[in-house]
C-alpha cells in the first residue's frame, strides 16, 4: 500500500497545526529542492547495498510491546513503560538502521518533486520547505511495515505523534492490525 505522505507529514501539511510556519522561512527555493533531490538520489543508490545485508534487521527482536521514540526526550518518556511491561523493547534512532529509507525515498522523490511544481500556495511552500521529509516519510512507512512484521508485537506505543517517523510506525501498525 502506498501511504498518504500528506497524512504522515500532517504537522507540515496542515497549516493550522504548523505552529512554526513563517512565510519568509518557507520561501520557495527550487535550487535547494533540486539539490535535495540529487542528495536523495545519491543516498538512495548508496542504500542498495543494504538490501544484500542479511543481518540488516538484526535489531528487530520480537517482543509483545514495541515502544518507538526518536528523540532523547521520547526515549526518556518511554523508559518507565519499559520497566513495567514484560517483553518490551524501545526502538529509536540509536538502535534502528534507517539506511534503506533513502532507497525508497529516491523511488518516491519524483512524485514529491512533481507536487512541488504543481501544488499552489501553502502546499507548495511546505513541500519545498520539507522536501526530504516528504520523500523520507514514504521510505519510513515501508521500513516501519517491514520491521513490525519481524518484531510481531501485540501493542505498539509511539512517542511524539507529530513526527513523520512516529506517524509512519503508527500508521503501519494500524494497517497491520496491531
Amino acid at each position: 500500500m502506498i501511504p498518504d505522505v500528506n497524512n504522515l507529514n500532517y504537522y507540515y501539511f496542515n497549516k493550522e497545526s504548523n505552529l512554526l510556519y513563517d512565510k519568509d522561512k518557507y520561501k520557495i527555493n527550487f535550487f535547494v529542492v533540486f539539490k535535495q533531490f540529487f542528495e536523495i538520489f545519491v543516498k538512495g543508490i548508496g542504500a542498495l547495498k543494504y538490501f544484500f545485508d542479511l543481518g540488516y534487521y538484526g535489531f528487530c527482536t520480537q517482543s509483545d510491546f514495541a515502544l518507538f521514540g526518536f528523540t532523547n526526550n521520547n526515549i526518556r518518556s518511554l523508559s518507565p513503560l519499559k520497566e513495567h511491561l514484560p517483553s518490551s523493547n524501545i526502538f529509536s534512532d540509536h538502535n534502528i538502521k534507517f539506511k534503506k529509507v533513502w532507497f525508497y525515498a529516491m523511488l518516491y522523490s519524483p512524485v514529491i518533486l512533481y507536487r512541488c511544481l504543481v501544488y499552489k500556495s501553502y502546499k507548495k511552500e511546505t513541500y519545498c520547505f520539507n522536501f526530504k521529509g516528504f520523500c523520507r516519510s514514504y521510505g519510513m512507512y515501508k521500513e516501519a511495515s517491514k520491521m513490525l512484521k519481524i518484531i510481531n508485537p501485540k501493542f505498539v506505543i509511539v512517542s511524539n505523534y507529530q513526527s513523520y517517523t512516529s506517524r509512519s510506525f503508527y500508521k503501519a501498525a494500524k494497517e497491520l492490525g496491531i
